[in-house]
């Protein structure tokens, strides 16, 4: 499970890259990269990501959504 940061805001520079799967997350970089092939999201993206990945398969909610991202 990823820590969740004390303000409950997404921050990409203070996560550690994990993985889903196959496919390595690296926050910083705003990169997925899985066999060779990376894919570049856009912040906000990127955000939604961490935060689903934090909630280690609960449901999550639109609000809290937009609240941490």
């Amino acid at each position: 499970m990823l820590p969740e940061p004390d303000d409950g805001f997404v921050r990409l520079d203070a996560t550690d890259s994990f993985r889903l799967g196959s496919i390595r997350v690296d926050p910083p970089s705003l990169r997925l990269i899985r066999d060779k092939q990376e894919i570049i999201l856009e912040p906000r993206v990127m955000r939604v990501l961490i935060a689903l990945a934090q909630a280690s398969g609960q449901v999550v909610g639109h609000d809290a959504l937009i609240e941490r991202c």
